[in-house]
């Protein structure tokens, strides 16, 4: 892809409408060089052809039976068909040498082309509903057409097999990461051509894995520093300390007992199996003993 135009909406031209407008945009470049385009039917028209012919510049695309300037005599057979496949019926237009041909495949195709003539005919392979393959004429213009239409769908079909899939309500992120796959596929196109990288492109996968290699170059993102391993490891899960009834008799406190006092208690701590006293203060055995032995 070389070149590519964004739509930011209706601009005042005198041009033929916004197909016409796209294509003179994108062939500055082409003005009489005597190149060869291809366009589909959104694009095409008699009157833009006409304007690209003065300039040097050829095209050939699939049209519309309704846009103006469509040959009356061929707009019978565009909307009903031929009643055999492969026939047609071409018209060489009055000005600038255009001509405009109507084709019949499964439904008719029409096509118009400033650089190829009624005759002779072509011949095209179309497969019947028995599963045998046939040979039908053709014109010209409409096997040409086949042959190189194809470089966008092409393009769309590499750029949509690992493109990044970020969404963003930014239309610049969606427009740059847009750039950027293109990028890359044109990148494969080229490397492709060039028998020094032909191992680097066996496959789209394989380049876009040796491209990400290339770009992070030992490249790791700064992380924040997390609490030590040995933190996390050492520290020992126990059960809750907790002053708990026992079997509901009176029972010596064991801190009292410690510090040769007798004092009595029905409070219970299940973890450390001893009877200590509580009633809620600080200077509670079951506080002062947990403090000092754990």
């Amino acid at each position: 892809m070389s070149q590519f135009q964004v739509y930011v909406g209706r601009e005042i031209s005198p041009e033929r409408g916004l197909g016409a407008r796209v294509v003179k945009d994108l062939t500055r470049s082409l003005i009489h060089k005597y190149h060869n385009i291809f366009c589909d039917n959104f694009f095409s028209s008699i009157g833009l052809f006409q304007d690209l012919h003065e300039e040097r510049v050829y095209a050939t695309g699939t049209l519309r039976s309704d846009r103006h300037g469509f040959p009356t005599e061929l707009k019978v057979h565009a909307k009903k068909g031929f009643h055999m496949r492969g026939k047609s019926e071409s018209r060489q237009h009055c000005h600038n040498n255009l001509t405009v041909s109507v084709w019949q495949d499964t439904k008719p195709v029409k096509v118009c082309s400033a650089f190829c003539q009624t005759v002779p005919l072509d011949e095209v392979e179309r497969k019947l509903k028995t599963g045998e393959c046939h040979n039908f004429p053709c014109p010209h213009s409409i096997n040409t057409y086949n042959k190189y239409i194809v470089g966008v769908d092409r393009n769309d079909q590499l750029r949509e097999y690992y493109h990044v899939r970020l969404k963003s309500r930014m239309y610049y992120k969606c427009l740059f990461w847009m750039v950027f796959d293109v990028a890359v596929t044109n990148a494969i196109i080229i490397a492709k051509s060039n028998p020094d990288h032909h191992q680097v492109v066996k496959s789209t996968k394989a380049f876009r894995t040796a491209l990400l290699h290339k770009l992070l170059d030992g490249y790791c993102s700064i992380k924040r520093k997390g609490r030590q391993l040995s933190e996390l490891t050492t520290k020992k899960f126990c059960k809750a300390h907790y002053p708990l009834i026992g079997d509901g008799k009176q029972h010596r406190c064991y801190y009292c007992f410690l510090a040769n006092k007798e004092k009595d208690t029905k409070l219970y701590c299940e973890e450390c199996q001893v009877y200590l006293r509580y009633k809620g203060q600080e200077t509670d055995c079951f506080l002062q003993y947990h403090k000092h032995h754990d």
